[in-house]
This record gives structure tokens, sequence and C-alpha cells, in this order.
């Protein structure tokens, strides 16, 4: 399971359920680079689109879509 699904679905279950997905996630999220992170948050938590996230961190669509995927292995 992907951690961004246990992220969407936080607000789903109980307190003790949310609190233990947060330290997983945020676990998690350490074994991103500063880059991937960026990029993660941004596609997944902020629902911007590749062109907007490349252009904010001024890079080229293609690394910033190689980005995306690196980030989401690492946390499967």
């Amino acid at each position: 399971m992907i951690v961004a699904t246990l992220a969407y679905s936080l607000y789903l279950v109980h307190k003790p359920v949310q609190h233990m997905l947060r330290e997983r996630l945020g676990a998690a999220m350490t074994r991103l680079s500063a880059t991937e992170r960026a990029v993660f948050v941004m596609r997944h938590y902020e629902g911007q689109g590749i062109e907007e996230i490349a252009q904010a961190l001024q890079m080229s669509a293609n690394a910033t879509k190689n980005a995306i995927f690196r980030a989401v292995q690492k946390l499967r």
C-alpha cells in the first residue's frame, strides 16, 4: 500500500489510527530527497500539475515526472 493512500485516508479513520498513520507517513517521507518530497507534496497534497511544479522548482517536465515516480517508489 502506498503511503499516499494512507495519507488520503487519514480523515476516514479514528484518532488512534490517525496518529499511527501520521507517524508512518512522517517516517516514510524522511526517506525522500528534498526534491522528491517537494514534488510529491505539490502533486499529491496540493494537486498541482506537472508543468506548474516544474516551473516552480525550475525543472523540466521530464525531471519532475521522474522525481514524482522515484518518490512514489520509495514510499511503497
